[in-house]
């Protein structure tokens, strides 16, 4: 009897072995990844380099455009404990509509205020991707100037448009000097979505899929600075 119970224990105690080498081999659980890890973005941003990235406009769909970073300094800010990241984004478009894209283009314009074409910069948490333009608790703020220049009017017999061909951002971050999750994004449209949920700061910015494409990532380019 007492052999038995023995025999039990150890096939027991086996079980439990197994099972615990099981869970120390399971993948890691994808809600602990970093939130920029899970939205189709590609890692390239740098100072200098001109980057391409697409946007949808209404009528003539996804264009191709491009945006350039320079004047990337990061430096100890004046405000004891935190530090200073600055950098200038320069966004350049150039679209030709035809008639029948203008027609689409006015009529969107008309009904929803907007015919696309657009383009952000963003502040993110590489962690949580929150957008931290607004008020955040990481002690994170961000200042922006925009200058929109060489301003194209379209013209056709159904109407004109008129849009920015330059577009220019001078941007200053301060944030903790022990913060270690601060990222930079740049991009354009993937669809007509609204995204005002993840400016607001009410949801990740993987869950912002009009910032981003899941299955093309020359919509969305970023960077961390460490």
């Amino acid at each position: 009897m007492i052999q038995k119970i023995t025999k039990r224990l150890a096939v027991v105690l086996a079980m439990v072995m197994l099972l615990t080498s099981f869970a120390f081999a399971l993948p890691v659980n994808a809600d602990t990844q970093p939130d920029l890890k899970k939205a189709n973005v590609k890692w390239d941003l740098k100072n200098n380099k001109t980057l391409k990235f697409k946007t949808k406009w209404a009528g003539l769909g996804v264009k191709q455009h491009t945006v350039k970073m320079t004047n990337f300094k990061v430096k100890n800010s004046a405000q004891p404990g935190f530090k200073e990241c600055t950098f200038t984004l320069t966004f350049n478009r150039k679209i030709n509509p035809n008639k029948k894209q203008m027609k689409k283009m006015l009529s969107r314009l008309e009904t929803q205020g907007s015919f696309g074409g657009d383009f952000y910069f963003t502040v993110v948490d590489y962690q949580t991707g929150q957008n931290l333009e607004v008020a955040n608790d990481k002690n994170v703020t961000v200042e922006s100037q925009w200058k929109f220049m060489k301003k194209t009017t379209k013209k056709s017999k159904v109407g004109y448009i008129w849009y920015t061909k330059k577009n220019k951002a001078t941007v200053k971050i301060t944030y903790p000097a022990t913060y270690k999750n601060l990222a930079i994004g740049v991009g354009g449209h993937s669809s007509f979505m609204s995204t005002d949920a993840y400016w607001d700061g009410a949801i990740p910015y993987s869950q912002a899929k009009g910032l981003y494409s899941t299955k093309n990532k020359s919509y969305a380019h970023f960077k961390r600075v460490k």
